[in-house]
């Protein structure tokens, strides 16, 4: 459904879903506005239209994300990302780069907004108050979104739904339902995953902890937190990230009610956020070239672990917007 600026206006279930799920909406020009977001209301976000989208942005204060843009505190936030309601996600984005909170809201035809933007302001607040109210250097608290009354899409419901979505699967032997996605080259797999919130998480994995070296490792938390501000309703993560089995890759999050058409385009959108990482992922994974990552494009001493500058992103990053 393609919406532009001056028609998106008149969609009365949009508009009074982010007022009433932000409150104190001010009108910023054509199809864009601002609100203000965080537990005491003091972050300005900005939400504007994109053709089918409600594009939510903001960034932490100058003083917020230099205490979190630092190797150490990247896989906190790529942490955190695994918890976040509605698909609020962290990424790094702009010239200069900056820690940003976002989401984006798809905007369908017969499908009312209301919870999909509800759960994205709420998303957004967690984000903020999860770096606001921890220190840099400590775990970022993960939210918990079940309903012990609500087990959540059963497995049978989710093969049917990838079948109907004409995306072939297989069951693991722990029971979770597995897709291969469409990737240029090597194999890629997503796992589909029900929520007692009655929401869907869609994980693609793409790299293990245990078989990478350190420097590396932290270069490729760089990396996915760039790659996570260029593509839509893909968030990088880290789960397992207190074991040896800590996994990184991309996740699309499906808030209720999740129709079949919308998981088959979940598939598509981890199949072009693998396709276009899994060179520079390949690359890093190599010592020598993940340390270099960390001093020549990021700035970062691989033995201090601070920033020294304040770099614009490198070619192969910007050839993942999208």
């Amino acid at each position: 459904m393609s919406i532009s600026p001056d028609s998106f206006l008149q969609v009365d279930p949009v508009l009074s879903a982010l007022s009433e799920a932000a409150g104190g909406i001010q009108k910023e020009g054509p199809g864009r506005w601002s609100f203000l977001a965080g537990a005491d209301r003091s972050i300005k976000v900005t939400a504007r239209v994109d053709p089918g989208w409600v594009l939510m942005d903001t960034s932490l204060t100058a003083c917020e994300w230099s205490r979190w843009y630092q190797p150490r505190q990247l896989w906190a936030l790529l942490q955190a990302n695994a918890g976040l309601c509605g698909g609020a996600k962290f990424a790094v984005a702009g010239n200069p780069r900056a820690v940003r909170v976002r989401a984006e809201i798809p905007v369908e035809e017969g499908i009312d907004p209301k919870d999909r933007i509800r759960n994205a302001c709420r998303g957004l607040d967690e984000a903020l108050e999860c770096v606001r109210g921890t220190k840099a250097g400590q775990s970022v608290a993960r939210a918990d979104h079940s309903d012990p009354a609500d087990p959540g899409p059963s497995e049978a419901d989710l093969q049917a739904m990838c079948t109907e979505a004409g995306w072939s699967f297989s069951e693991r032997t722990d029971g979770v339902v597995a897709v291969p996605l469409e990737v240029e080259d090597g194999y890629y797999q997503a796992t589909v995953r029900g929520n007692r919130s009655g929401s869907l998480s869609v994980w693609a994995e793409i790299a293990s902890q245990d078989s990478w070296p350190k420097e590396s490792w932290k270069a490729l938390g760089a990396f996915l937190l760039q790659a996570c501000g260029n593509l839509k309703t893909v968030r990088a993560a880290i789960r397992h990230p207190d074991s040896d089995a800590a996994t990184a890759g991309f996740e699309v999050v499906l808030d209720p009610p999740a129709g079949s058409a919308e998981l088959g385009r979940a598939f598509s959108a981890l199949s072009v956020a693998c396709n276009l990482t899994r060179k520079e992922v390949r690359a890093l994974r190599e010592e020598a070239v993940g340390k270099d990552y960390l001093v020549t494009v990021r700035g970062w001493s691989s033995r201090s672990g601070q920033s020294s500058t304040n770099r614009a992103p490198s070619g192969a990053e910007e050839r993942g917007k999208t």
